[in-house]
């Protein structure tokens, strides 16, 4: 919610009503192939990237930690930079634009070097750098950002349940506690009617091996209970992805209600996440339910407008339903072990 309503207070307030016009006026004249050649080309980056990464982490594993630093301290010092140029350019309008580069490169510096510091700001810089990338690649406009989205939902989509290489990834990123996730923990007891024997007596052992003294542990396990971290972890990317289609489509429509109804789409797709993740306890790509949600709000969003499209508004419904079936349907036939060897 911080990155969808931060982002797009930032984007709205950034941009004047002339910036817009000139913005749709130079979209009108770039030929449909070369939004789609845009996105390709993210796409075949995010891919190519992503396939240099796994390659290191399985030919030198003691230098994964160190390439996972330095793309961290890149994305997290880019993107801050970018949303603090974005605030100091609009309030210090007239400034020499050189003093507010340097400015905004200064703040993307110290965020990262905080970061590295202390490893609680881990979750602050996810989100400064997420509101910059957003922000930053929304202002292409609408058709660049759906486009972008649509294909990113699917490779997530790929990337967990098929080839699994998200996974790989997301539990590097997470061991060495890096920003390009945002995540929280917390303890939860599970009662006597789930917690099994064998698991019971392990944990016992466990505690009495690294002499555990907290009392409200022992009351716990001396309850018959099992106390278990329960952890949640979501991608910069899903933070990013429904800011970028949410600025894009208030850079195209220059329409306050239906960027706030995308906004409150990602709202709802992200709290659908945590439902499925609760139903289902299983890894997930977070993009595709958010994607889906987005789709459907907005889509019946625009019935609501002075000049409603009957036939995009129909089209991001069936595309949204469509895709948070498919997330049902895979999710059923792994949870009943379909496809398993």
């Amino acid at each position: 919610m911080i990155v969808q309503f931060a982002g797009i207070l930032i984007a709205t307030f950034s941009t004047s009503p002339v910036q817009i016009y000139d913005i749709g006026q130079a979209q009108g004249q770039v030929a449909a192939i070369n939004q789609v050649a845009q996105a390709l080309y993210y796409i075949f980056s995010v891919a190519v990237f992503t396939i240099l990464i796994l390659a290191i982490l399985r030919l030198y594993k003691n230098k994964g930690a160190l390439l996972f630093r330095i793309i961290e301290a890149f994305a997290v010092g880019f993107g801050s930079a970018a949303m603090f140029f974005i605030i100091l350019s609009t309030l210090f309008y007239y400034a020499n634009t050189i003093y507010v580069v340097a400015a905004s490169a200064v703040i993307g510096a110290v965020i990262v070097i905080a970061k590295t510091k202390n490893k609680r700001l881990r979750n602050f810089a996810a989100l400064t750098s997420s509101i910059g990338l957003g922000v930053i690649i929304g202002a292409y406009g609408f058709s660049l950002a759906y486009l972008f989205m649509f294909i990113m939902a699917i490779y997530d989509y790929i990337a967990v349940f098929i080839t699994k290489h998200m996974l790989v990834l997301a539990k590097a990123a997470s061991n060495s506690n890096l920003s390009l996730l945002i995540g929280s923990s917390e303890l939860e007891v599970i009662p006597k009617s789930e917690a099994n024997k064998k698991d019971m007596d392990e944990l016992k052992k466990e505690i009495k091996k690294n002499n555990v003294s907290d009392p409200f542990i022992k009351r716990i396990v001396d309850a018959g209970e099992l106390p278990v971290v329960s952890q949640i972890q979501l991608g910069a990317g899903d933070l990013t992805l429904p800011l970028v289609l949410s600025v894009g489509i208030f850079i195209s429509t220059f329409s306050y209600y239906l960027t706030v109804v995308a906004a409150v789409g990602a709202v709802a797709g992200l709290i659908c996440t945590m439902w499925l993740l609760k139903r289902y306890k299983a890894a997930l790509p977070a993009i595709p339910p958010l994607f889906a949600l987005m789709n459907i709000f907005v889509g019946i969003g625009m019935l609501a407008t002075a000049k409603p499209n009957y036939v995009i508004s129909a089209a991001m419904v069936v595309v949204g339903i469509l895709f948070f079936g498919l997330m049902i349907i895979t999710l059923e036939r792994k949870k009943k072990g379909i496809g398993r060897k």
